[in-house]
């Protein structure tokens, strides 16, 4: 006698539960519906409105839903022992090996709209190339990390400035701040600086400047943002043109003209600020004028701690503002300090392995920034950018329009080298030589895009080879310059890698000629100046790579490059030993570029009987 069941019942006389049948393994549950993505990410009540809900239509922001329709169908879910055995296969799938990949038209994962780019990017990962490898750690953070934490002993021995900590110490002489210079100094901050990145209202700056002159200095945002504006003019210096001046670039980095220990004691005034200012938008543009200025100190991981500041801040008010839309928070300049911020965002993607931010999630309704004001010029009528001249009002305001021109091209540029970075660079290296076909065919629409980005650029800031420079047309077409190094990158590594019997190599390596002489143009463009501004640190980079790109070309044996390869190199060694003793991973930069030149001129290369011409500039 037991009081278990039995096989007409159970103890209680209830039935016995019949054992589940076949079809029963799935079950209906309708699937409820899903929130707008900006209410996703709010983590807000979505109404599902459709085709805006009330919260985005409120906030004037775009809405998007995840899926099709309202009207969701049925779906069956299976039961736990059915999605457990579909577990343990897909577990078998991604254990066993597979040489397949996905296609380049493929969309890789990302984080953001911007992507994360594969260490294939970055400036050491060369130096694992067959050509290059022995000369330096092919670790891509290995140089960014080599000027952080360094001993002050190592310091001493290498000859480094020592960057202010921001305490002076008892025996320094500190240049005293006059707040008299305050004005001529913003007007100097708005031509050299705000130009390139117009975050800040240029009436109100004024304003507040004129108030501190004559209040003196208060402990609040505007305060910081004058002096922040201050430590910028004291510390760039302005690009004058040096078409003629071929010696100029052989200054040594101790003899450069900018006043760091006074724009050192700005910054730091400034920075006492900081603390005490709440989560605003004056908040957000100290940080990134701070992040400006540690990169024209060559700080990077600084500057990138108060750019990631900045956009946290920016993201905030984005989000409170497509909430409570009647919040005092001015757009326009929250606008554009959001597309300074991905724009930024982009720079570092490209040339630093470090962690970015997630501003780029958030997508505002117009795809380009708005004017402070309304221009009422026609690009195409504005005189030629070397024909204005004068420090009056309409030259002011000329040159203010011309560099809203240059900032919307550079927002332009930055969608294209985005998407080079999700095609391309969204892999391991040895993925170009298997699917060659695909990147040779992606590589020529964007090269294409390219080109006619730079074609329709307006005339008062395109670059002309007949006409003196200037800062905003010298960036712009080293801009170019760089994109097509980055696009035919892929070409040379293939071209250095491949068999030259490969059905492919001939055109791999024709495209990868291109970058090679982009690569020598960058380097002839740039290495003639000493012009300390905020994107100082990317040029170095860009050179460092622009120089390994030409060497393992040269020590492959494949390319018949001209005789003033060296020069080139050089060139290239001269312009970061100007700038070493502020950074020490300029300093390895150049380090790493010396032993493999001089490895490469004693050494026979080799030759191969597939040779493609490379004329430099």
């Amino acid at each position: 006698m037991g009081d278990g069941p039995t096989d007409e019942g159970t103890g209680s006389g209830l039935p016995k539960r019949q054992p589940p049948s076949a079809s029963a393994n799935e079950y209906p549950r309708k699937r409820a519906a899903i929130a707008c993505e900006l209410c996703r990410l709010r983590k807000t009540r979505c109404d599902n409105v459709r085709p805006t809900c009330s919260l985005c239509r409120q906030a004037g922001a775009v809405c998007k839903y995840t899926t099709a329709s309202d009207a969701t169908p049925v779906t069956y879910e299976p039961q736990p022992s059915a999605l457990l055995e579909r577990l343990n296969y897909a577990i078998s799938l991604l254990e066993r090996p597979s040489n397949r990949s996905p296609s380049p038209t493929a969309n890789p994962a990302t984080t953001g709209e911007l992507g994360v780019p594969r260490d294939a990017i970055f400036a050491e990962c060369m130096l694992s190339w067959s050509v290059l490898q022995g000369f330096g750690s092919a670790n891509s953070s290995s140089l960014l990390w080599s000027g952080c934490c360094v001993p002050e002993v190592e310091k001493k021995n290498t000859g480094m400035n020592t960057p202010s900590t921001g305490v002076p110490s008892e025996a320094e002489i500190l240049p005293s701040i006059n707040p008299h210079d305050f004005v001529a100094l913003v007007q100097r901050y708005l031509s050299l600086v705000h130009v390139k990145n117009p975050i800040l209202d240029i009436d109100r700056l004024q304003q507040t400047t004129r108030r501190v002159v004559e209040e003196g200095c208060a402990w609040d945002g505007g305060t910081a943002l004058v002096l922040l504006a201050c430590a910028l003019a004291v510390l760039v210096t302005e690009l004058e043109d040096t078409h003629n001046a071929e010696d100029n670039w052989t200054m040594s980095g101790r003899d450069l003209p900018s006043d760091r220990e006074t724009a050192d004691v700005y910054y730091m005034e400034a920075r006492k600020r900081l603390g005490l200012l709440d989560l605003s938008l004056e908040a957000a543009q100290c940080q990134f004028l701070c992040g400006i200025y540690e990169m024209c100190r060559l700080r990077v991981v600084e500057a990138w701690s108060h750019y990631q500041q900045a956009a946290m801040v920016t993201q905030m008010l984005l989000l409170q503002r497509m909430h409570r839309a009647e919040l005092p928070i001015e757009p326009k300049p929250l606008e554009r300090l959001y597309y300074s911020c991905l724009r930024t965002h982009n720079h570092f993607q490209i040339q630093a392995p470090l962690p970015l931010n997630t501003l780029s999630y958030i997508t505002l309704p117009n795809p380009f920034p708005s004017p402070p004001l309304d221009f009422g010029l026609d690009a195409e009528m504005l005189p030629p950018y070397w024909m204005v001249e004068g420090g009056d009002s309409a030259a002011f305001r000329l040159r203010n329009v011309r560099g809203w021109f240059y900032y919307l091209a550079e927002i332009s540029a930055l969608r294209t080298s985005t998407r080079i970075i999700r095609t391309l660079y969204s892999h391991e290296e040895t993925w170009w030589l298997d699917h060659i076909v695909e990147v040779v065919q992606q590589v020529r629409i964007f090269e294409e895009e390219a080109n006619s980005w730079f074609d329709h650029l307006p005339a008062t800031v395109r670059w002309a080879a007949d006409a003196p420079r200037t800062e905003l047309t010298t960036i712009l077409y080293f801009r170019t310059l760089n994109v097509k190094t980055m696009l035919f990158h892929p070409m040379l590594y293939f071209a250095i890698h491949q068999r030259t019997d490969h059905p492919q190599w001939g055109e791999a390596a024709a495209l990868a000629a291109k970058g090679l002489e982009a690569c020598a143009a960058m380097i002839l463009f740039n290495g003639k100046t000493q012009w300390r501004h905020g994107g100082l640190w990317f040029v170095l980079r860009s050179l460092f790579r622009n120089a390994l790109s030409i060497l393992a070309a040269v020590r492959s044996g494949r390319f018949d490059c001209s005789d003033n390869w060296m020069s080139l190199i050089e060139l290239a060694i001269t312009n970061l030993s100007i700038w070493e003793l502020e950074a020490l991973d300029v300093l390895r930069m150049r380090k790493v570029l010396d032993q493999i030149l001089v490895d490469t001129r004693n050494s026979s290369q080799k030759r191969s009987a597939n040779k493609v011409k490379v004329v430099w500039p």
